[in-house]
């Protein structure tokens, strides 16, 4: 609403992506794309294997390359919906070929921590990481909100991705982003509500079934 009511004086306004609402902006609107942080820019060129690597050094985790990796998380303060369903998800299919990379925000981050104690699968339990630089660069397949920036960086790093968007952000905004990635070939898109056990099972099942064409959906978001 801010940025609608500064048009009115302002000579030119540039969005992170296509505008869903452009004819409610009173001056010329144009896609310019989302800014990044340089370190995000700067390292886009890690290697999976050295990504993961560098992960084990930092935390003393036995993450492998051989194993598809799922990056799930939920912004800076983590998603109860993620940090529930997605593990409880996992463990239903009693597969062996993931592991996890999971940023359960702070206040969740024990609790979120036991859910993976008994896993049979390599895990990575962190509350926020400031290097999302090597986490989206060792995921085959990221599960996460649809914010503006984890948008941006999903098409930056190449990432396909289940995208849950948060339902009570302003005018829904990120169900707009989460269609923008969905449009583009880059992800699938799920309602929070939606959000079960079952269906995140599903899902996982689908990516395992397909690595081939979820590989070409990160194709299609670099």
């Amino acid at each position: 609403r801010a940025n609608r009511y500064l048009s009115r004086i302002a000579v030119f306004l540039g969005t992170a992506f296509p505008a869903v609402n452009a004819d409610r902006v009173h001056c010329p609107v144009e896609c310019t794309g989302m800014p990044l942080r340089r370190e995000l820019l700067e390292a886009a060129s890690w290697t999976r294997d050295a990504a993961l690597a560098e992960l084990n050094r930092r935390h003393g985790s036995l993450l492998l390359a051989d194993l598809r990796t799922i990056l799930i998380f939920g912004g800076s303060q983590g998603a109860a919906t993620l940090n529930e369903q997605v593990p409880q998800a996992i463990f239903a299919l009693g597969s062996n070929d993931f592991q996890v990379i999971h940023l359960t925000g702070p206040k969740n981050f024990e609790h979120a921590k036991r859910n993976y104690e008994k896993a049979p699968f390599p895990v990575l339990v962190l509350p926020g990481s400031d290097a999302m630089e090597l986490l989206y660069s060792a995921a085959d397949l990221v599960i996460s909100r649809s914010g503006g920036s984890t948008a941006a960086e999903l098409l930056l790093f190449g990432k396909s991705a289940l995208l849950v968007p948060y339902p009570f952000a302003a005018e829904n905004h990120q169900w707009d982003n989460a269609r923008y990635l969905v449009k583009c070939g880059a992800a699938q898109a799920i309602d929070n509500a939606d959000c079960s056990t079952t269906r995140v099972a599903q899902w996982l099942t689908a990516f395992a079934d397909d690595i081939e064409g979820w590989a070409e959906r990160a194709k299609r978001s670099k």
